[in-house]
């Protein structure tokens, strides 16, 4: 999907997103800063060790882990370097907690790399208290780590989808990194997917099945009667307590890219969150 097809794209749908038509922009050019980033590292996973990724399915190990992946301060600073000059001039309220996060970087008070370990071993205490002694809002700071990491396992994603059958990935976290996912389609033929919020990978998996905990019985896994909603469902496990959202492309058709799904589906996260009456 081309750029101008992106931007056009989403002129037809936002009128079905509760987000203001700048925010929304802001979003679409995120992603396309990510898309022309995720080159940098298409040459990094040319070499994909399928044998080794398959082996590391049956111990429920996602790619990543099976992988040496060897990311390095240098690969992250490439799309970091993409992500915060675009927040920077489309976001002005963004510039000084970039600008502070950029200078603790060249005193060496801050380190991607570390960061993004930590984000990924989910010890947000740490980004924290980075966060804190830099003296910039933690969600900036995690947002701005994760948006940078994104180009990278999106090329991952594209390398691993291309070599790897996911038939034996039975999980409904993502094969490629391991992230949950909130988002499924279901194809014109009728069959179920879940794609990966993060890193963009799409896999199939049971529709009707709990993508968080694998329940699949008809009586607590439910469908939420969505008033006025006909494009999308919203799904909710009372085995968790989690919550997902079905895209049908037989209803939809296959007019829209599914890298807007998210965002088109946005009311069903703000009825399920109580964001919405």
């Amino acid at each position: 999907m081309s750029k101008g097809n992106l931007k056009e794209k989403l002129k037809e749908i936002q009128k079905d997103i509760p987000i203001e038509e700048g925010s929304l922009a802001t979003y679409v050019g995120l992603i396309e800063v990510q898309e022309e980033a995720k080159g940098f590292y298409a040459e990094k996973f040319r070499d994909i060790d399928v044998e080794k990724v398959q082996e590391g399915f049956k111990e429920g190990k996602p790619a990543f882990l099976s992988l040496p992946l060897e990311i390095s301060e240098e690969d992250i600073e490439k799309a970091y370097a993409a992500v915060t000059g675009y927040l920077s001039e489309s976001l002005p309220e963004t510039r000084e907690p970039i600008a502070r996060i950029e200078e603790s970087r060249k005193t060496g008070e801050l380190r991607l790399k570390e960061l993004s370990d930590a984000l990924f071993a989910g010890d947000e205490e740490h980004v924290h208290g980075v966060a804190e002694r830099v003296g910039v809002d933690p969600e900036i700071l995690e947002a701005v780590i994760a948006w940078s990491l994104q180009p990278i396992f999106q090329a991952l994603s594209d390398a691993v989808s291309s070599k790897v059958d996911f038939s034996t990935w039975t999980s409904g976290r993502c094969p490629v990194c391991g992230g949950p996912t909130k988002l499924e389609y279901v194809d014109a033929g009728g069959h179920a997917h879940l794609r990966c919020q993060f890193c963009g990978t799409e896999w199939g998996y049971p529709e009707g099945k709990c993508p968080y905990c694998g329940n699949s019985d008809r009586k607590t896994v439910v469908e939420i009667p969505v008033k006025g909603e006909d494009k999308f469902k919203l799904m909710v496990c009372y085995k968790c307590g989690g919550y997902w959202k079905v895209v049908d492309e037989r209803v939809v058709g296959g007019g829209v890219p599914r890298e807007l799904y998210d965002i088109w589906s946005f009311r069903l996260d703000l009825l399920a969150t109580g964001g919405e009456r």
